[in-house]
This record gives C-alpha cells, sequence and structure tokens, in this order.
C-alpha cells in the first residue's frame, strides 16, 4: 500500500488487533510494503488476519487465512 503520505496499516487477528510482542513484529518501508512477522509460530497463532490500510478517508482490508501444520 503505497501513496503520499503512506496509508496507516494495522493488523488483527480473528477481529482483535495485534500489538507488537515476543511473537509479532510489523514492518513498513517507505516504498510501501507492509509486513506482519510471526516469529515462533505456535498452533494458537492460526486463525485470520486482516490488514487494514487507512488513507486518508477510505479503508481498504486484506485478510489472510493462517494454517499452521507440524
Amino acid at each position: 500500500a503505497s501513496g503520499t503520505p503512506l496509508p496507516q496499516v494495522t493488523w488483527t487477528k480473528n477481529g482483535k488487533q495485534i500489538e507488537a510482542n515476543q511473537h509479532f513484529a510489523m514492518e513498513s518501508t517507505p516504498n510501501g510494503n507492509h509486513r506482519l512477522i510471526i516469529k515462533n509460530a505456535l498452533y494458537e497463532h492460526a486463525g485470520t488476519y486482516t490488514a487494514n490500510v487507512k488513507y486518508k478517508v477510505q479503508t481498504q482490508f486484506m485478510n489472510f487465512n493462517l494454517i499452521i501444520t507440524g
């Protein structure tokens, strides 16, 4: 998601906002790439993740389903 200024991106899992912690990190680059990084993924991390991209007055949502197998 690019633009000037860059859009705000927040991440949710199953509808609840994700905060950075020992398992989750969020990165945004100046060219508009946004990533949610899951470190040492566990079965409990499976679910529906959504990138909420807000640019000025418009918000777009991108959903990702994460399945953990072992």
